[in-house]
């Protein structure tokens, strides 16, 4: 689904977009570096960076998924940034994983505050395709920005993960948050 807000417009992650965030990712290398996981050689050529995009897409009609391309409403053809909700589970957990990355050129901005608010409501909307009770997102504990974002949007600390991911060629820890919707009725009492 399209996400608008003030600034930004959200686009679900399409086939068309492979060219699109593939300019995002090689323009923005050098910052998420730190951030992602370290690629093998070849991931940013067009045919396998294409094949990850609809193994993506894939991913998204499956419903395992929801991903997003950031957009200014300014600039409007350049991909800003990238939210995504992954390892989506139905009843009883309804309950997934929430990732983000944004230019380093336009942080500081807000604009990744204001994304996952519009990611959040439709992820929380009782009467939408998502219904989720509960996002986990987690961070490297060196990661302030992330830490900030999270903790204005309310998400809770629950602990530390040792080791939990490899980021940057190596495991590092994380920090464990999550939100919840405690008004988001279970699944088996909400009508359609």
């Amino acid at each position: 689904m399209l996400l608008n807000t003030p600034r930004l417009q959200l686009e679900p992650l399409q086939h068309t977009h492979s060219a699109r965030l593939l300019a995002y990712y090689l323009r923005c290398a050098e910052h998420l570096r730190d951030w992602e996981p370290a690629r093998p050689a070849g991931y940013f050529t067009p045919d396998v960076f294409n094949a990850n995009v609809a193994a993506w897409v894939r991913s998204c009609e499956a419903r395992a998924a929801a991903r997003w391309l950031v957009f200014e409403h300014a600039k409007p053809t350049i991909c800003i940034g990238t939210v995504n909700l992954s390892g989506i589970a139905g009843p009883p957990f309804q309950a997934c994983s929430l990732g983000y990355g944004l230019d380093g050129a336009v942080q500081g901005k807000g604009y990744m505050r204001e994304a996952l608010q519009a990611v959040i409501a439709h992820a929380f909307d009782p009467l939408g395709p998502l219904r989720m009770h509960r996002i986990m997102a987690n961070h490297l504990p060196n990661n302030q920005r992330s830490a900030n974002t999270l903790a204005a949007l309310g998400f809770e600390r629950e602990g530390l993960a040792k080791n939990y991911l490899q980021i940057a060629g190596r495991w590092q820890d994380h920090v464990l948050t999550a939100l919840t919707n405690a008004s988001m009725p279970p699944a088996h009492q909400i009508s359609n």
